[in-house]
């Protein structure tokens, strides 16, 4: 399980939202088969951090009701235009600090966002949301790129933008990372039948949806648009020039599930 020390970024996704739509993958289905085969009816459901909705629509389908919290207000938009209909979604827009809830939940869900929360804030207030025997699962995406496309983004990215970094997945720090964290939930907050999975799934993306994604990684803040722009068009230009119409991507999603004694 993944924590910031640092959560002063923890805002900026909703500054570049639309990159942020059409870039970030949805979770793979056996992220769901797995979440609601622990129940044998459909669950009460909390999402924290529904972003644009990458995993919204799947929790929907399968909960008889899913409340979204959602702290950015660009995020909470795209959420209502495309889930505000449905009758069993209730979207939150504040932080999971802030949120109120009354009576408990049978499944806490959280997907790439979790550890812009203080560890003990989140797993305090999950604890107490969550009704004995319901279930915590999280979810978070990295991946890793072609050393050709790697060395592109060496070139045009982070050469303009130092700072500059995509989530890569590192199997060592992703398994002390999450055996430490599910330790943690049985010795201290009260979570037992702990298991943790990895997950992967390629994908190839043409050259707009990575250019998407790489936005919707890009600090813009105090940022000159016309600048963030002109990278990210001498990206696209350079892939086209080394004839990468199509992107290889191979996703990673560490998973961790754990349920509340």
């Amino acid at each position: 399980m993944y924590w910031n020390d640092d959560r002063s970024g923890r805002m900026i996704f909703t500054l570049v939202s639309q990159a942020y739509e059409v870039g970030r993958p949805l979770y793979p289905a056996a992220v769901y088969e797995s979440a609601f085969s622990l129940f044998d009816e459909s669950p009460r459901t909390l999402e924290i951090g529904s972003g644009s909705g990458q995993a919204t629509g799947a929790l929907a389908a399968r909960s008889r009701q899913l409340d979204c919290v959602e702290p950015g207000q660009a995020f909470a938009s795209q959420l209502k235009r495309k889930f505000g209909d449905l009758s069993q979604v209730e979207i939150h827009n504040e932080d999971f600090e802030s949120f109120v809830a009354t009576g408990g939940y049978d499944l806490v869900f959280s997907g790439s966002a979790l550890h812009w929360v203080p560890k003990e804030i989140a797993l305090s207030k999950i604890q107490q949301l969550l009704k004995p025997g319901g279930w915590l699962v999280t979810v978070w995406n990295q991946l890793t790129l072609t050393p050709q496309v790697d060395e592109i983004l060496e070139g045009q990215v982070r050469a303009k933008f130092p700072d500059f970094q995509l989530p890569v997945y590192d199997p060592g720090v992703h398994e002390a990372r999450f055996s430490q964290g599910l330790q943690e939930l049985v010795e201290t907050w009260d979570f037992d039948s702990c298991d943790k999975r990895l997950l992967k799934l390629p994908r190839m993306v043409d050259i707009q949806t990575f250019v998407a994604l790489l936005e919707s990684y890009t600090d813009v803040r105090d940022r000159n648009g016309a600048e963030v722009n002109e990278v990210f068009v001498n990206v696209a230009n350079a892939l086209r020039k080394a004839k990468l119409e199509a992107i290889e991507i191979l996703d990673y999603f560490p998973m961790a599930m754990a349920r509340r004694s």
